[in-house]
């Protein structure tokens, strides 16, 4: 048997099992489900949330709810932003195969006029 053959008949199952043994560690995933609302608890169709760190954004559905799927277990940074309203940091922390639920109450935002 040439010497190629017998290397890839050692090397195929070995190339195997990393492929299968790393699977699980690629799948360590979570998910975001959020409202955003006003401090009055009115909801805001439109609103943007992002996840700093990761680059990653979206906007808030009429109902004011927001998900974010595939997120990597980890902490994370959620900026929530609407027009006329305060700018919001909200920290969050994500486990592999859940789902963390984050609610937001944003503040107007005082505009003086002179």
């Amino acid at each position: 048997m040439p010497l190629a053959t017998r290397f890839l008949r050692r090397l195929l199952p070995a190339v195997a099992f990393l492929f299968f043994a790393a699977s699980p560690a690629l799948a360590q995933t979570g998910r975001i489900d959020g409202q955003i609302t006003t401090d009055n608890g009115e909801t805001l169709p439109g609103a943007t949330v992002q996840i700093a760190d990761l680059e990653r954004g979206t906007s808030t559905g009429q109902d004011g709810r927001f998900q974010f799927r595939d997120v990597p277990a980890g902490a994370y940074r959620l900026i929530v932003r609407f027009v006329g309203y305060e700018i919001t940091e909200e920290s969050v922390t994500v486990r592999s195969g859940e789902t963390t639920s984050v609610s937001v109450a944003l503040t107007p935002r005082r505009v003086a006029l002179d």
